[in-house]
Formats: structure tokens, sequence, C-alpha cells
């Protein structure tokens, strides 16, 4: 079946009814010292469920981030019944009735994201999306992306805070689109997670270990880019910030330290060769 809109995915149907329901239970039915406490995050991880199938649903083209997204979802789904665990335990909901019928959707719920996962997994995607992904099963290679180094006029190094896994301040970048140049995947992403115009240098260096990435084995190919104006946070960045050398945080995600590091070091050299 070839889907025209999330609204036709039955898992977010599910999932968009229980967070409503949810969410009225949760203003109705709990003590008032609850609304805020235990009640606001089952809301959040309710809504979670049926937003993280939304945008995943917008990137179907692409196998492996249609994937990651429906994960995300089925992680919020198992913390919502965690919650509803917790909240009938500690007899803040007390309606058996109301934790049964939660626990029960939200179990069928988990069971339909896995069999959707699996499906995608298997290519059940639209034709071209499955021609582009052909074989992904039977040979592994890594991912290709694109980290950018933005010199933020005299003011210092861009940085995002990354609100998917892994959570933390990283160089802007991502995922390589099929069909898509790496100058242009540098540009995109820089637009989309900092709302900069950039202009490209040239190309720093690739960074390929196999650690560098807790998710899966990616490629990364660094550039060097200015931009003036006020970055602002967007799409998966929860904050973003310009820091002068001294002030980049010491715990950056993936192998951006090192990214870092090698890069103040090529600048001290006075090395101005970019490709």
């Amino acid at each position: 079946m070839r889907y025209q809109s999330y609204k036709d995915l039955e898992i977010h149907q599910i999932a968009h009814k229980l967070a409503i329901e949810v969410h009225r239970m949760s203003l109705t039915n709990l003590p008032k010292f609850e609304m805020y406490e235990e009640g606001q995050q089952i809301r959040k991880s309710s809504k979670s469920v049926a937003n993280t199938i939304v945008e995943g649903f917008g990137r179907r083209r692409y196998k492996n981030e249609f994937i990651l997204f429906l994960t995300y979802a089925l992680a919020s789904c198992d913390e919502t019944r965690e919650h509803l665990d917790t909240l009938f335990e500690t007899e803040s909901l007390k309606d058996k009735e109301s934790y049964d019928y939660f626990v029960s959707n939200y179990d069928v719920l988990g069971k339909k994201l896995t069999k959707f996962i699996q499906a995608v997994e298997q290519g059940h995607l639209t034709p071209k999306a499955r021609i582009q992904y052909q074989g992904s099963r039977i040979k592994k290679t890594p991912q290709i992306t694109a980290d950018i180094i933005i010199e933020l006029e005299d003011r210092g190094i861009v940085l995002i805070k990354r609100k998917n896994p892994p959570v933390g301040w990283a160089l802007p970048g991502g995922f390589l689109d099929y069909g898509e140049s790496l100058e242009d995947c540098a540009i995109r992403e820089a637009k989309e997670e900092t709302s900069l115009d950039i202009e490209l240098k040239g190309q720093f260096h690739t960074y390929s270990t196999l650690d560098r990435d807790p998710r899966w084995h990616t490629v990364t190919m660094v550039f060097v880019a200015t931009s003036s104006g006020a970055p602002k946070a967007a799409t998966d960045a929860s904050e973003i910030g310009v820091f002068k050398r001294g002030e980049i945080p010491e715990d950056l995600v993936f192998d951006h330290n090192k990214i870092l590091e090698d890069y103040f070091k090529w600048k001290d050299e006075g090395k101005q060769r970019l490709w």
C-alpha cells in the first residue's frame, strides 16, 4: 500500500487517539500534585509517539532515517507504558478500568509499531525508495554524512545541542540524501539546524573510525564555512550557541572534540589550503 499522508497510517491513528485520551485523563483522573509531575511526563511521552511517527513519515524516502524515527516512536510508547505502571502502582491513578484500557491499547500499539518497523526493514516502501536501498540488508555499508565548522565572523564557532540521541553539543550536520552532493548536503543541514546561509570555504577532512558514532558506522566529510547573522536552533537542534576556542564544551558528542582539535591545530599552523 502506498500511503499519501501520515494520517493514513494505522499506527499514527492509534497513537494520536491515545495521546488525546492520555492528555484528558492526566488532567481529570490524577491528583493535583501529579498533574505537573508524572502527569506532565506521560502527556509528553504519549504525544511523542505520534509526533515521531509524523517526522519519520516525512523522511520515508530515506529508509534508515524512517526506521530511526519509528524506533523513537516505539521507545516513547514503552515510556508511556512505564508511566502508566508507575501511576497505578503509586495509586495516583486509582481507576483500574482506565489503567487496563491504556495498558491494553499501548501494548497493541507497541506490537503494531514493531511489525511496521520490520515491514520497512524488509523494503515495504515506495518503489523509488526500494530501488534506492536495494540490497541494503545483504551488504552493509557505512552511512555518509556531512558536518560543518561554521565560522561566525569573529564571534566563534557555531554548535548545536542535539535533541535526539545521542543528546549533547555537536557540530551542525546530517545524513547525505540520495542524489545529493556533499556540498549541497552541508549547505542544507546548516540551514536546517542553524537557520544560517553559509559559504563553504572547502573540505577540511574525512573521519571514518568505526566508533565515531555510537549508533552505526558513519563516514563524515567535514567542511569549513563562514556565515553572518544570528543563528537560530531548528529541526534536530534544541539549543544553539556560538563559542570561542576556550569556551567550547568538553563533552561534544560523536568525535567532534577530535574534529575541532584538528581544526584548531590546522589554524595554529597557518595552513589555509582546503579542498
